[in-house]
């Protein structure tokens, strides 16, 4: 902004209008005199030909047909000069018609072959050099070709051009249409060849292209339209796209499969559809609700559309004009809608849609000015390139929209990605806290066991050993032998707490070496029968310190009590009645028995509560000796 300026919005928008408004000006001048081009050289171009209002036959395929003879002053011809218009001259007339050209002199004809060159003519035509064929625009039978937008280039042999005398057209026009001829070339072939391919460059190749552009768009808005949840303003866009598609169809396909008025009431009444459904859609992107408007419009281009379709072929035009007046009206009224909202768009995004604005104002009224008569009727038909203009512009601006959209999109899920890393991040920390504090309540566990052990097993044996010294003196073998013991006991919990003693063949071991001494003391033979139980390390170390106790307490009750020559002690994998899986260990002697009559003394107690930690059993059986049986079963996976 310049130094001293004061910046006003509706100054801007009058500058930006003012400048687009000048461009489509410019534009539809351009367009309404750019069709004439420059004569090359050696190319005549022939205006005046006398035209014969007779039917004939053409066979495009085989080349049959020929200018009729007639004579001067035959009241069917007549000289015209052209371009020369069977709607303003001869209304009525629908069929073949004859020009015939004098060629200039042959002086002035350049060596080398020649070309007939017909740039705009409207429906088809033939071409005969002296009554001889030289081609045309296809077939003659109705649906007749359609060349009203396409030139004509034809060859005339260079052994013929020095005697040829004059060329003959037979034109096909449709009643009520703008039939005719303009001026026609001839000339140097290569030359008119440049000429004819600039303007099919200019005038068919865009509107394939427009054509193209129509499919791709509604493809991509159909993909939009299904992706938004069949937001109704894509399509809107999709059906305008549909409508302009089939409207452009006639701009360069030649051939046609229906009948020529319903081909041409299609294609008139599909551009007033298109209008139609682009206003709504332009509406709903906007966010203008005006539906009492949108049922208007509507109503008057079905009504508009049924007229066109009773209407004859003298009327069609006409009445087809009011529904392209009304579509010029509401592309006025689009065009004002835009600049009154103007300051809510971004500056890039409305210059470009205004500029696109008044060109499609520009281009409408350059298509209705040449269909009301007011510009030349040769003037080069641009309505192809309007919609494409309209498309493109306000998909590049919802292409704009969904970016940023999108940048939004990215930017919130960074912030909900760090959100989310955040609320990991507390989570992991309180998962710690609790990992730790389940960890502590373990050890507090761990640690109330073990001094549950300390407490039941050396702690009451040194009390024992304590008693006996403080009672007798002379008892130091018997206090011995409870130190020991108590030191037994004690290396018995550090060995069910070792991490390296996790099955059950190892601690039994090490408990075998532990009593070895004393059942060797007292004569008792040991027999180790055991098999390997891979299932007994899920017992976990209070579960495998359980199992020794038992093991122990059976053990020492052995060597107290028993009077046993022999120990054995076995273990192997069984399963429960219930089909669980068991470890059994089995500690028999061939000693006295267990007296049945004697009150069952606390280490019997301790074993069988044992037993019910590890939710076993334990049996005791006193015949020839006795067995002590505990079974338990193996805790399942977790």
């Amino acid at each position: 902004m310049r130094r001293g300026t004061a910046y006003t919005p509706g100054g801007q928008v009058r500058s930006i209008a003012a400048r687009a408004w000048a461009v489509g000006l410019a534009v539809s001048a351009l367009a309404s005199g750019c069709g004439d081009g420059v004569e090359a050289a050696g190319v005549h171009t022939l205006s005046a030909a006398r035209f014969c209002a007779i039917d004939g036959r053409i066979d495009w395929a085989d080349g049959v047909g020929a200018p009729p003879e007639v004579d001067d002053d035959d009241p069917r011809c007549a000289r015209v000069s052209l371009p020369d218009r069977w709607s303003e001259r001869r209304p009525a007339r629908q069929g073949l018609g004859w020009y015939r050209f004098e060629l200039p002199p042959a002086s002035e004809r350049a060596p080398g072959p020649w070309g007939v060159r017909l740039p705009r003519l409207n429906m088809n035509a033939a071409v005969f050099a002296d009554g001889r064929w030289l081609g045309s625009g296809g077939h003659f039978e109705e649906p007749v070709t359609q060349n009203w937008n396409r030139p004509l280039l034809f060859t005339l042999d260079a052994d013929r051009v020095a005697e040829a005398r004059y060329v003959d057209v037979a034109l096909f026009a449709y009643r009520g249409d703008w039939g005719g001829l303009a001026p026609i070339e001839v000339g140097p072939f290569e030359a008119l060849r440049a000429q004819h391919e600039r303007q099919v460059a200019l005038q068919v190749v865009p509107a394939r292209a427009a054509t193209v552009v129509a499919a791709v768009l509604i493809a991509l808005l159909t993909a939009l339209f299904f992706a938004t949840d069949r937001k109704p303003m894509y399509g809107f866009f999709v059906l305008g796209a549909a409508c302009f598609l089939v409207h452009s169809l006639a701009a360069h396909v030649r051939e046609i499969y229906v009948p020529y008025g319903f081909g041409r009431w299609l294609i008139h009444t599909s551009f007033d559809w298109f209008v139609v459904c682009f206003l709504a859609a332009f509406h709903r992107w906007i966010g203008v609700a005006r539906p009492r408007l949108e049922r208007a419009i509507a109503i008057a281009f079905v009504l508009s559309s049924l007229a066109s379709a009773v209407a004859g072929r003298e009327l069609f035009l006409r009445v087809a004009l009011v529904g392209h007046g009304l579509a010029l009206l509401v592309f006025g009224y689009g065009f004002a809608t835009l600049l009154a909202r103007f300051s809510r768009l971004p500056r890039l995004e409305r210059s470009a849609l205004l500029v696109a604005g008044a060109l499609t104002v520009a281009l409408g009224a350059h298509a209705f000015l040449i269909q009301a008569g007011v510009l030349p009727r040769s003037s080069p038909r641009l309505l192809h390139l309007l919609a494409p203009l309209l498309l493109l512009s306000f998909g590049a601006v919802m292409l704009g929209d969904f970016l940023r959209a999108y940048r939004e999109a990215r930017r919130l899920n960074r912030e909900l990605d760090a959100r989310v890393r955040a609320r990991e991040e507390e989570l992991k920390a309180s998962f710690e806290a609790l990992r730790e504090l389940e960890r502590a309540r373990l050890l507090d566990a761990e640690r109330g066991r073990i001094m549950r052990e300390m407490h039941d097993g050396i702690g009451s044996r040194l009390v024992s050993a304590l008693s006996l010294t403080e009672d007798d003196a002379d008892r130091r073998v018997e206090v011995a032998d409870a130190l020991r013991d108590a030191l037994l006991d004690m290396r018995v919990v550090i060995d069910s707490l070792d991490p390296s003693n996790d099955d059950l063949l190892t601690v039994l071991g090490t408990l075998r070496t532990r009593l070895q001494p004393a059942l060797r003391a007292r004569g008792v033979r040991v027999r180790w029968e055991v098999e390997d139980v891979p299932d007994a390390a899920r017992l976990g170390p209070a579960g495998l310190l359980h199992v020794l106790r038992v093991v122990q307490e059976a053990v020492t009750n052995v060597i107290k009590h028993a009077e046993a020559q022999e120990l054995r002690l076995r273990t192997r994998a069984t399963t429960l009645p219930d089909g669980r899986p068991a470890i059994e260990v089995e500690v028999a002697d061939d000693g006295v028995g267990l007296d049945e009559d004697r009150a069952p003394g606390r280490g019997l107690r301790n074993m069988r509560h044992r037993a019910a930690q590890l939710d076993g059993t334990l049996t005791i059986d006193t015949d020839g000796g006795t067995r002590v049986t505990l079974t338990v079963p193996t805790p399942s996976d977790p």
